[in-house]
């Protein structure tokens, strides 16, 4: 999958077919973050989630140079996503978004900034 040539904040991205956009709400070190999350299809249709491993998706944030991790898992609110993550230090941190759609095994990369304060 494409994912940015360059880290910084890129909070949306997609496969060809589906795309995974985040709020732009500031994300600071250290503090929890909750994130509006949400699941388009490029054609118009609706994005439906099918379970995978037990979630709707499972969210891996990896931190520039690798040594630190983040996984989570959006939660639903009606037809609505969130996620609620803390990110150990200020940098850039690559996403990947892992979910089942149509039967498909979607992976979709993206990144955020997250800032001292």
């Amino acid at each position: 999958n494409p994912i940015p040539i360059k880290l910084g904040d890129h909070r949306s991205g997609d496969d060809g077919e589906a795309r995974v956009s985040l709020s732009n709400t500031p994300i600071i070190a250290k503090q929890e973050v909750m994130l509006d999350l949400e699941f388009t299809r490029l054609d118009g249709q609706p994005v439906e989630l099918t379970p995978y491993l037990g979630e709707l998706a499972h969210i891996f944030a990896v931190r520039i140079d690798g040594k630190k991790t983040v996984h989570t898992h959006p939660m639903q609110h009606g037809p609505n996503f969130m996620i609620h993550a803390t990110f150990p230090e200020a940098c850039d941190y690559r996403l990947c978004f892992q979910f089942i759609e149509h039967g498909k095994l979607r992976n979709i990369s993206l990144s955020v900034t997250v800032s001292k304060k």
